[in-house]
C-alpha cells in the first residue's frame, strides 16, 4: 500500500542520508540507517499493548421495548400474549397470514417484551423499578405515546447500529501475533531457530545470499532480519559493527545463517528498548516513517543501508538489504518492503477500531440518553393532578385475560378445550385435533364487565370518568367543572379502545398542554 509520506521521505533519504559505498564495510557506516530501522524493531518490545481498546457494543434496549408493551391497549398485548407449553412459555408465533410491514419486523420484539412481562413477575417489577405503579390514569394515557415514540426511536438507533458497525475489530491478541510476525517471524521475541522462511524467505544461508541475492531471498520479510543485514556483518569481517564504533559488539553472522539469538543482545544494544508506550495507529506510523528513511532507490533496485556495487555482502560490498524491483523510475514500491506492508495493515486495523468504536459509543450514548428521558417522563407524570381512578380489578383483569389466551392456544384437542368453556371455544370445523382451541373473548368481555360492576366494595360502577357516559352525546357536555368541560365527544386517539368509534371520552387538551408546561419546565431545570 504505497503512502505519499514514505515516498518524500524515501527521496529525501537518496540524496542525503544514504551514500554509495564502494569501499569495505567500516564501523559506524550505518550508525543512521541502523537508529532509522530502531523505530520499527522498539514496536515489538514488551509488553505489547494497543490503543484504543475495544468498546463495548450498545446493549439492545429492551426494558423500554418492556415498558412499551406494558402501556399497550390490552386489546393489543392479547395478540403477543405467550405459548404455554406445560410449566414452560413461548413467544407467540408469526401469524401465518400477512401483516404490516412493520409488524413483520419487529413481531418478535414484541413478543418476547410481552412473554418477559409474563415471566417471574417481570411486570410488575419493571413498573416498580420505574415508578409507573403511583401513576394516575391520566398521566399513563399522556405517557403512552411518547413511551411508544421513545422505544421506536431507540429500536432504530439500535437497529442502524448492527447494519453499519461493520466486520468486529481484531482482538489485541491477533494483532500482537501480527506485529511479533512482522518483526520476529513468530514468537515473541528475536529466535534464528528454523529461521528460514521465518526471519527471511528462503533456506537458511550465508549473509550474503540472504541480504544480497534478491532473486532468491528476501531479507524484508522480517524487520529483524533487515536490521541483522544493516547492523551486522559476514562472518568472515571480525570486530566491526555497521551501526557502531565499538568493536566489541562484533555483530557476525553464521557461516550458514543469521545471527544467533545468544549474538542477538549485541547486535541490538545499538538499539535499546523503547519507554513502553500504548501502540496506536499513528504511533506506528510514524515508527514506519522513521523507518522508511534508512532506504535508498537507485533505478529498479531499493538498497537498505550502505551499499556497494550492485550488491550488499556485509564486507567488501557493503552491510546492506538488497530489493530487486523494489522500486520504479527512482521511486520506492513500498509493499515491496514486506514489513512495511505487514505494519501498515495493523496501523490500519487500529484505525478501523476507532470508527468501529466511535459507532458503538455513539450509539450506546443515544439510547442510554433515551433511558434517562424516560425516566424524567416518568418522573414528570408525578406531577399530574390524579384523575378518577379505575376499577382495581382492571390490572388483574388484563393479566388473567393475557394469561389465559396463551392457555386456551395450547390447547391442541376440541376435548380438552370444550372442557374449558366458556374461557376457551373450539374453532374447528369437526373435532380433528390440531390449533384450533381460542381464547372467548365474549367471554372475557362480559366477565370485565362484571368484575367493574362488582367494584372492589361491591358498589363500584361498571365504568368511571367520561366513559361512563358512553354514546350519550347531552350528558358528556354537560359533565363539567365550573365553566371548563371536562368531557368531549369525539373519536378515539392512538391507545385508546375503539378509536374509530364516537363516544364520550376523557378531554385531554388542557391536560395536554399543563403537561407540556411541566415538560419545559423540568428540562429547563436540568440544563
Amino acid at each position: 500500500m504505497q503512502r505519499p509520506a514514505i515516498v518524500v521521505f524515501t527521496m529525501a533519504t537518496i540524496s542525503v542520508s544514504l551514500a554509495r559505498n564502494t569501499e569495505a564495510v567500516t564501523a559506524g557506516d550505518n550508525a543512521m540507517a541502523g537508529a532509522k530501522l530502531c523505530a520499527a524493531l522498539r514496536l515489538g518490545d514488551d509488553p505489547v499493548e494497543f490503543e484504543p481498546q475495544v468498546e463495548k457494543e450498545p446493549a439492545a434496549p429492551t426494558e423500554l421495548y418492556k415498558l412499551n408493551m406494558s402501556l399497550a391497549p390490552i386489546e393489543w398485548r392479547m395478540r403477543f400474549a405467550p405459548k404455554i407449553n406445560g410449566a414452560a412459555k413461548e413467544p407467540a408465533e408469526k401469524p401465518k397470514a400477512p401483516i404490516p410491514a412493520d409488524w413483520e419486523k419487529k413481531w418478535e420484539l414484541w413478543a418476547q417484551a410481552e412473554m418477559a412481562l409474563q415471566t417471574d413477575d417481570g411486570e410488575t417489577k419493571l413498573k416498580k423499578k420505574l415508578g409507573l405503579h403511583t401513576l394516575s390514569a391520566t398521566a399513563i394515557s399522556l405517557l403512552r405515546p411518547e413511551i411508544a415514540t421513545i422505544a421506536d426511536t431507540a429500536y432504530e438507533l439500535y437497529k442502524e447500529y448492527q447494519e453499519s458497525k461493520g466486520t468486529p475489530p481484531v482482538s489485541d491478541t491477533e494483532l500482537k501475533t501480527e506485529l511479533l510476525k512482522a518483526i520476529y517471524g513468530a514468537g515473541t521475541g528475536y529466535d534464528n531457530t528454523g529461521e528460514g522462511n521465518k526471519l527471511y524467505t528462503g533456506s537458511a544461508a550465508a549473509y550474503a545470499t540472504v541480504c544480497g541475492n534478491g532473486a532468491t531471498h528476501d531479507a524484508t520479510l522480517t524487520v529483524a532480519a533487515t536490521f541483522a543485514c544493516v547492523c551486522g556483518v559476514a562472518n568472515s569481517k571480525a570486530s566491526v559493527g555497521p551501526c557502531t564504533k565499538d568493536t566489541a559488539i562484533n555483530p557476525q553472522w553464521e557461516g550458514g545463517g543469521i545471527v544467533t539469538k545468544a549474538n542477538w543482545p549485541k547486535l541490538r544494544s545499538t538499539c535499546p528498548p523503547r519507554t513502553q508506550i500504548k501502540l496506536t495507529s499513528n504511533g506506528i506510523e510514524n515508527a514506519l516513517a522513521t523507518a522508511v528513511q534508512s532506504i535508498a532507490v537507485k533505478g529498479t533496485t531499493a538498497y537498505i543501508g550502505t551499499y556497494g556495487d550492485g550488491t550488499c555482502d556485509g564486507n567488501a560490498q557493503g552491510a546492506c538489504v538488497k530489493v530487486d524491483n523494489g522500486a520504479k523510475d527512482n521511486v520506492l514500491i513500498p509493499e515491496k518492503i514486506q514489513w512495511i506492508a505487514k505494519l501498515t495493515a495493523i496501523a490500519d486495523k487500529l484505525k478501523q477500531r476507532t470508527k468501529y468504536n466511535n459507532k458503538a459509543a455513539t450509539a450506546t450514548q443515544q439510547i442510554n440518553q433515551l433511558q434517562k428521558l424516560t425516566e424524567s417522563r416518568v418522573a414528570l407524570g408525578q406531577l399530574l393532578p390524579p384523575a378518577q381512578q379505575p376499577s382495581t380489578h382492571a390490572p388483574a383483569i388484563a393479566a388473567q385475560t393475557l394469561q389465559a389466551k396463551g392457555q386456551c392456544e395450547a390447547i391442541q384437542t376440541a376435548k380438552l378445550c370444550k372442557e374449558k368453556e366458556p374461557k376457551c371455544e373450539w374453532k374447528g370445523r369437526n373435532d380433528e385435533d390440531g390449533p384450533h382451541c381460542k381464547f372467548n373473548t365474549t367471554a372475557a368481555e362480559q366477565q370485565a364487565n362484571q368484575a367493574e360492576k362488582d367494584g372492589a366494595s361491591g358498589a363500584a360502577p361498571a365504568t368511571s370518568g367520561c366513559a361512563r357516559h358512553g354514546s350519550d352525546k347531552t350528558a358528556c357536555k354537560n359533565d363539567k367543572t365550573g365553566d371548563k368541560q371536562n368531557c368531549a365527544f369525539r373519536k378515539g386517539k392512538e391507545n385508546e379502545p375503539e378509536p374509530d368509534k364516537e363516544m364520550c371520552r376523557n378531554g385531554s387538551f388542557l391536560a395536554t398542554n399543563n403537561f407540556a408546561l411541566m415538560v419545559s419546565a423540568f428540562v429547563a431545570l436540568l440544563f
